[in-house]
């Protein structure tokens, strides 16, 4: 549910649903099943698939989208994903996804932006960008900076960062 909602205006096979959570087929229809029972999602045949998206309509879609957005959305599997990665020392989402999650009104974002702080494995960080675009279903953008630079703030950039919101992942 929580990829169908972070991502409410797109369509998702149900094998690809079920490959994302680690879940098996039947498993996944007897879930969507059961989420269109009570309208929460829309299903429609496209050949021999079934797509299903989010049921914007509904009159528990904002509410639901928030609860499961901070319950279940991007920050968690960030956190959870990052945390794995040795000699981070600060992570963050920034830019307009971390806007959109504090209530700043605005377009719904089309990528999740994340500065990690600290000396650790740059393509370790590459590689879980690419994962956790594949769990969450929105590009995530990896930005690294060093601790001493991230603490100077120099740069317009960091600067920049440092002055909107911003959701930690460390917490």
């Amino acid at each position: 549910m929580a990829i169908l909602l972070v991502n409410k205006d797109l369509e998702y096979s149900v094998s690809d649903l079920a490959n994302r959570v680690g879940t098996s087929l039947p498993t996944a229809l007897r879930e969507i099943r059961r989420l269109e029972q009570v309208q929460f999602v829309t299903v429609r045949p496209a050949g021999n698939m079934q797509l299903v998206r989010a049921n914007q309509d509904h009159q528990l879609f904002a509410a639901l989208s928030e609860i499961v957005l901070y319950s279940f959305g991007p920050a968690e599997v960030l956190r959870d994903l990052f945390s794995e990665l040795a000699g981070v020392q600060e992570a963050f989402i920034y830019g307009s996804w971390a806007e959109r999650y504090q209530g700043v009104p605005g377009v719904d974002p089309g990528d999740i932006d994340v500065l990690l702080v600290g000396d650790f494995d740059r393509s370790g960080a590459f590689d879980l960008s690419l994962r956790a675009t594949e769990i969450i279903g929105k590009e995530v953008a990896v930005n690294n900076l060093s601790a001493k630079d991230w603490k100077e703030a120099e740069s317009g950039f960091i600067r920049t960062v440092q002055s909107r919101p911003l959701v930690n992942l460390r917490e």
